[in-house]
C-alpha cells in the first residue's frame, strides 16, 4: 500500500507548532520525508483477548525511537548520525505494518532534550531522522513499497510537562491528528512510555462525546526495557506467558498484581494506570502479535 506523504496528512492544530520538509530540501531523490512536529516546553478493564480473528480497523502505532526502532547509546542519547543504529528486526517490523494490507499509520514521539540541551542542534535531530528512514528502506522486505513514517514528533524541552513524556501531549496530538481512529498500540521501552499512553488515554475517555479510543500498552524488551526482559526471563515460569506461533513469546499482565513478586520491584516505576500491559521481546514481535497472529484486546 502506499503511505502517506507529508503534503497528504491531514494540517495539524493551530495550537502547536509543526513544519513539514520535501524531499527537495535535502537532496534530488524522489524520495518522501516525513513530517515533524516539536513544541517547546509546553482504568479501563480488558473484557478479553481475542486470538485468530482479524481486526476490523485500522491502527495508529505509536512508537517511542530511542530503544524501540533503534538501539539507546545512553545519555545524551544520539547526537551525531553515525551514532543512529537500527535495533534488530525494527526495519522489517515497520514495513510489516505498512504492508499489511490495513490502512495502519505509524507515529514516532520521542523525547529529545539534547537539543534543548544545546548538545546537539534540531538541524542535526532532522539529519538522524531522514538517515533513519533511509537505513529502513535499505531493509529487504517482501515488498518493495518505499517506507515513510506518517508522522515524527519530538519534544526538545528539558523539563517535564504536558508534552515530554510521561506528559500525554505528543500522544493526544497524534489523536488528534489521525483522528478517524478509534483504536491505537504504543510501543516503548521505559514506563515514561506506558504512562504518557496512558494519560492520553484517560484525557480521551473525558471527552467520551466526541470519540473514544483505546491505547494499547506494549513494552518491548529492548532499551531500557532489557532489564525486565531479562528478568521476567529468568525469574517466571511461563505464568502469563503465551506462544505466538513462531516460537516467540509475549507477557500479558492486567493489572500490576498479576506480575510475579520475584520481579515486582523491576516494574516499581509503572503505576496501576499503565496497565493493562503487554511484555514483548522487541518491536518485530510487538508487530507479530498484533498482526501475523492477531491478538487484540476485545473491548
Amino acid at each position: 500500500m502506499s503511505s502517506l506523504s507529508a503534503s497528504s496528512v491531514p494540517s495539524s492544530s493551530s495550537s502547536f507548532s509543526s513544519s513539514s520538509f520535501s524531499s527537495s530540501s535535502r537532496s534530488s531523490s524522489s524520495k518522501r520525508t516525513p513530517s515533524y512536529s516539536r513544541r517547546r516546553n509546553v482504568s479501563r478493564k480488558l473484557v478479553t483477548i481475542v486470538a485468530g480473528t482479524r481486526r476490523p480497523e485500522s491502527m495508529l502505532w505509536i512508537l517511542d525511537r530511542d530503544g524501540v526502532i533503534n538501539r539507546d547509546v545512553g545519555k545524551p542519547g544520539v547526537i551525531r548520525v553515525d551514532e543512529f543504529v537500527l535495533e534488530s528486526e525494527s526495519a522489517k517490523a515497520l514495513k510489516m505494518i505498512k504492508s499489511h494490507g490495513i490502512d495502519d499509520l505509524i507515529c514516532v514521539c520521542t523525547n529529545q532534550s539534547a537539543v534543548g540541551k544545546k548538545i546537539m542542534t534540531e538541524e542535526t535531530l532532522k539529519d538522524i531522522h531522514y538517515r533513519m528512514v533511509e537505513m529502513i528502506n535499505e531493509c529487504d522486505y517482501e515488498r518493495d513499497d518505499l517506507f515513510q513514517f506518517d508522522w515524527i514528533l519530538y519534544e526538545i524541552g528539558e523539563e517535564e510537562g504536558w508534552r515530554r513524556k510521561p506528559g500525554p501531549g505528543m500522544v493526544l496530538e497524534a489523536l488528534e491528528r489521525f483522528d478517524t481512529v478509534t483504536r491505537a498500540i504504543f510501543v516503548g521501552d521505559t514506563a515514561k512510555d506506558m504512562i504518557a499512553a496512558a494519560r492520553a488515554e484517560e484525557e480521551i475517555c473525558k471527552k467520551a462525546e466526541k470519540r473514544i479510543v483505546k491505547i494499547e500498552r506494549v513494552l518491548v524488551s529492548t532499551g531500557y526495557g532489557a532489564k525486565i526482559g531479562k528478568c521476567l526471563e529468568e525469574f517466571c515460569d511461563n505464568t502469563n506467558t503465551n506462544n505466538n506461533g513462531d516460537g516467540g513469546s509475549y507477557r500479558f499482565f492486567e493489572k500490576k498484581s498479576d506480575i510475579p513478586r520475584e520481579v515486582l520491584e523491576a516494574f516499581a516505576a509503572f503505576p496501576e494506570n499503565c496497565f493493562p500491559l503487554y511484555v514483548v521481546k522487541n518491536l518485530k514481535a510487538a508487530v507479530d502479535l498484533h498482526i501475523v497472529h492477531n491478538v487484540y484486546f476485545k473491548i
